[in-house]
Parts: C-alpha cells; structure tokens; sequence
C-alpha cells in the first residue's frame, strides 16, 4: 500500500518526483494525459517531447495570425479604412500578394489613390517589393502611371531608386526619360537616381530615350554623358538625326556634344543624313564644323554616299561646302561614276556643273552606263549617252549570252533559229557551231514548241536526234502532241522518232494525247505502231489516263484501237 501522508507531505515540485509516487503511481486516480506526461518525464524523451508540442502550438498560432492578418489586411485596403491601418502596423510586415502578386501597396499605386499609399508607407509597407509576375515595384508603377505625388510619397521612403524591372531591364529614370516626363526625372535626379545608369539588356541610358530637348538639358546639366552609345550603338546626336528631330540635334550640338563620333557602327552623324537625304540635317552639322572626309567601312565619305544615294539637295550642299566634284573612295571609283551607277540624272548634272571630269572613254564611265542599263535607269543611261558614253559590242553581246546562257560563237546560230534563217542555221551548223553544252536537246525541242516545221527539218537534216529528250524526259514529239499537229508528229515520225519512248514518268506521247485529250494527235499515232500495254511508272496504260480525265472520245478510239479496228497493223504485243 502506498503511504499518503509521506507524498503529502513533500513539497509540490518534489512530490511529482519523488520515487513513492511514481511507485504508487498505478494506484492513484490521475487523467491519462497526465499519466502520459509523467511517464516520459524521467529522461530526454519528456523534454523532446514539449519541445515538439510547443513548436507545433507556435506555428499554427501564428499561420492563423497571418492568414486572419493577411485577410484583415486586404479588407482594409479595399475599403480604405485608414483607422484599421494605422491601428494594425504590426500587419503590414506580412505584405501578403493577391492573385495578380500584388501587395497592398502595389494595389493602391495601380489605383492611383495618394492617401492610401501614404497609409501604408507610413505603416511600414515594404516599397522594394517586386511583382515577380510583372516585375513592377511601387516606384516603377508610380513613374509608369505619370503620378508624381505617388512617385514623391515613394521617394521619400527607403526605396532603391535605381531598381530595375527584371524583365525589361528599365528602371524608374529610364522609364520617365523615354516618356519625357520632366517632373519625374526631376524627382528622380534629386532622389539620387543615377543618370549614367546603363540598362542591361537593350544598352541605354536615361539620354538615350529622350526626345524633349528641355529634358535633354537638365540631365546634361546634371551629369548625363552627351556621348554614351544607347541602342544599335549610336549616340544621342545619331539617334536624334535618324529621328529628324532637329530641335533635338542643335539642343545637343549647343551641349557640346561630340558630332564626329560614330559608334559601333562606324557611321557619323553626317553619314546618317547623307544616307537619308536630310539635307536640313547636313546643313546644320556643317556649319558646326563636322569632318567630311571620315570614310566608313566601305571607304565612303558622306559625299559619296549621299551622291550614289541620289539625293541631289544634299550633294548640293556639299558641292557648296567645297566638296570635290571629282572625288574617289579608296578603290578608286569617282563620285561621278557612284552616282550613275544609282542613275539619278539630277546628281550627275550638278557633278558636272560644279567641274566634274567626263571622259567618254574612261572604263568606270562605260562600267557606270552599262550599270544603269542592267538596273533599268533609263535616266541615268540616257544621260550618259548625251555624253558621249557609248555601251561596248561585248557588253551587249555579253548580257545576252548571259542571259541565254550560250557561249558567244553560238549566238548566232541561236539567232537564225529563233528568225528561222534557214541559210544561216546551215552555214553555222556545218562550221561546227553548236549550242553551249547545257542547252543540248533542245534545238530540235524549241523549235518544236515555235511548230516551225521547215527549221525541224533542217534540223533532222543535219543530223539532230528526233529522240533527244530535254528535263524529265520530254521530247519534240510531246511537244507536237501537246500541239495537236499531226503534220509535225509525222515529221518527227519519219525522222525517226520513237513513238514508244517514254518519259522519266514513264508516259509515252499517246497517254500525253490521252490525257491532255488531244483527239487528232490521238487518231493519228494510233494508226502508227504503238504499243498500247505500255505501263507508266505507277501501272497506268493509255487507256487509264483517257479514263482518268474522263476523255470519251480518246476512251472509244483506244478501245475500238485495242479490238483492232482502227488500223489492223496496230501492235498489241508487248
């Protein structure tokens, strides 16, 4: 039995530990919790076990605090009670995101609504978020929406002023610099903004994007580098030109500016409004002093290309400027030439008048009108024949054969044919003249598509092949057969043209008749020795192809052919 009076008598804390009451444990009235708690609390496995229970109390207190704060949060940004914020503080470091990944203060600045956004600034909402979805922070959203009270009551927190949307790369400058938003760079410059800051994607600085000179002028008097390279690798000054944007070039050439950069592209500013034809632009860059002689790549100055370009106002200009008239690039190629080649008759006029030198004989004069022919400027042609410019027998004769693709001894055997010469094609042909190795087999074919009967059988007289097939294995006699000429089919026959020969498809000239229903070719090769069981490459005879196009006519003269009454010397044999 156990001695009450004995655990009675100790003292609380010890009474629990002491070894008659664990012995007398069994005998006592206790709840089973308790019994569980006193049964581990001899060693390590009591104190892990609070631990656990006491770590697990704590965290499902407080996910339940955050998500009633979260809750609690959000009705009182929606409602905008500002008594509820400015009493719930300790809510605001939860910053909970909606479905669109935006916290309350995002939400707030998307709504445009000041007093709001101060309420949870002032409450301790965190201005450095990102909207990982858009990649929007409190002060991007602010500039991109134009609200500068919003951007101040940003500002005027701990916020980074030079974060970037990770997508984009921009950040808050650059965004209200390619808006031209004065106020906000303002705001921005003096938040410390950096003015120099280079976007990492598309390269660009805040004077890379605008197009205000106003603007322009206060980022330079605060620092901006007139010259920083921005996309494609220009400058501001070579943006500004491709733009015609000319309050914007003499803002910047009044900065000081540098107007001979040029790039990562090796084109100056003056290159650009040559290239363009801004002569309003070259004038301007001109007058400042801007070097013409800075060739690029192609060793082309400014003048030179303006001229091969063809804008007369801008070579005008040059010419004015002292530019000489008779200039070449590196290879040697005169500005005058350049020009004829693009064919504007007005540059070359104006070449001339400022003292440019003319020789009809010189090559690159002949080379430029021969030029002007092959591109079809009948201008820039026509004016040089007005000076004395005359094209060469070989050019001609050269432009030809390429584009016939004959050699020139057979020129002109290709030219009796196509006028059917009769004489000459016979007097060419017996001295050995022959068309270039590529057109072979088709002479005989050419003149069979021309239906000229008596240069074929000159052809055949000389000894050209009634067989010989050009492409995919067609034939003159095809060809007559697409004509419908039974004339020109019997022609071919008795040169000795194989009416059977089949095509790299496998098609004889009946199934070409049959299928084109060609009815007076078809009548007449059946009356000739055919093969009418001759098969193409998919299994198909004559017959099928005339079934294939549903040609009745050619579907009963082959038939009535097969039963042998049409012509009894009709071969059915193989």
């Amino acid at each position: 039995s156990c001695i009450a009076t004995q655990i009675d008598s100790l003292t609380p804390l010890r009474r629990y530990w002491t070894r008659d009451y664990h012995r007398c444990m069994p005998q006592m009235s206790i709840s089973p919790i308790t019994r569980l708690i006193i049964s581990m609390s001899k060693g390590w496995r009591y104190t892990l076990f609070v631990t656990l229970a006491i770590i697990t109390l704590v965290s499902a207190g407080y996910f339940l605090w955050r998500q009633r704060g979260s809750q609690l949060l959000w009705q009182a940004t929606y409602q905008r009670n500002y008594q509820i914020l400015a009493s719930l503080p300790y809510l605001i470091s939860i910053d909970p995101i909606n479905t669109n990944r935006d916290t309350p203060l995002l939400f707030a600045v998307r709504q445009n609504d000041s007093t709001l956004v101060e309420s949870l600034i002032h409450a301790g909402a965190d201005v450095n978020y990102t909207n990982m979805q858009t990649g929007d922070t409190p002060l991007i959203l602010a500039v991109q929406l134009a609200d500068s009270a919003i951007a101040k009551l940003v500002l005027e927190a701990d916020v980074q002023v030079d974060q970037a949307n990770p997508y984009s790369g921009d950040n808050a400058l650059l965004i209200a610099a390619s808006n031209n938003r004065m106020d906000m760079v303002h705001l921005l410059v003096e938040a410390g903004a950096d003015i120099n800051w280079v976007r990492p994607t598309i390269r660009a600085t805040a004077i890379n994007l605008v197009n205000d000179p106003a603007v322009v002028d206060f980022l330079a008097l605060h620092g901006a580098d007139l010259n920083a390279l921005g996309p494609s690798s220009q400058t501001p000054l070579m943006q500004a030109v491709n733009a015609n944007n000319i309050p914007l070039v003499k803002k910047l050439l009044a900065l000081g500016v540098d107007y001979d950069a040029h790039g990562g592209t090796w084109q100056t500013p003056l290159m650009l409004a040559a290239l363009s034809g801004n002569d309003e632009v070259t004038q301007i860059l001109l007058d400042v002093g801007a070097d013409t002689t800075i060739a690029d790549t192609n060793s082309r100055t400014p003048f030179l290309m303006a001229a091969q370009s063809g804008y007369a106002d801008v070579v005008r200009i040059y010419l004015e400027h002292g530019a000489d008239p008779n200039e070449e690039d590196r290879a040697g190629n005169r500005v005058l030439y350049t020009a004829a080649w693009s064919g504007q008759r007005a540059v070359v006029d104006l070449l001339i008048d400022a003292g440019a030198i003319v020789d009809p004989n010189h090559e690159q004069g002949i080379a430029a009108l021969e030029a002007a022919l092959a591109n079809g400027n009948n201008e820039g042609a026509e004016r040089f024949y007005e000076l004395g410019f005359a094209v060469t027998e070989q050019y001609i004769e050269n432009r030809l054969l390429r584009r016939l693709g004959l050699t020139r001894d057979s020129l002109g055997l290709y030219a009796a044919i196509q006028k059917g010469n009769l004489e000459a094609i016979r007097i060419l042909y017996q001295s050995g003249i022959r068309l270039w190795p590529e057109y072979e087999g088709r002479l005989l074919y050419d003149t069979a598509v021309r239906q000229q009967t008596e240069v074929i059988d000159l052809l055949l007289e000389l000894g050209e092949d009634p067989n010989e097939s050009i492409a995919q294995g067609l034939t003159p006699l095809n060809v007559a057969v697409w004509h419908d000429d039974p004339a020109l089919i019997e022609h071919l026959l008795q040169a000795g043209a194989n009416p059977n020969q089949q095509t790299a498809h496998g098609r004889t000239a009946l199934m070409w008749a049959a299928w084109w229903s060609k009815h007076e070719a078809l009548r007449f090769l059946l009356q000739q020795q055919i093969n009418l069981e001759i098969v193409d490459r998919e299994g198909r005879t004559a017959l099928d192809y005339a079934q294939l196009v549903n040609n009745q006519q050619g579907i009963q003269q082959i038939t009535s052919a097969m039963q042998g009454t049409t012509n009894e010397s009709t071969n059915h044999g193989p």
